[in-house]
């Protein structure tokens, strides 16, 4: 898997106090690690 760990202090807006937005792109593999673990919650 291609997982990046980036630092925490650019996750978070600090202007809200909130995280980013970090889209996951269709096909990668996150994404398909999402879609495998959804057939756990699902069962």
């Amino acid at each position: 898997m291609d997982i990046a760990y980036p630092v925490f202090e650019e996750l978070i807006d600090m202007s809200r106090l909130r995280a980013h937005e970090r889209p996951i792109g269709v096909g990668s593999d996150m994404h398909q690690l999402a879609r495998y673990l959804e057939g756990w919650v699902k069962e």
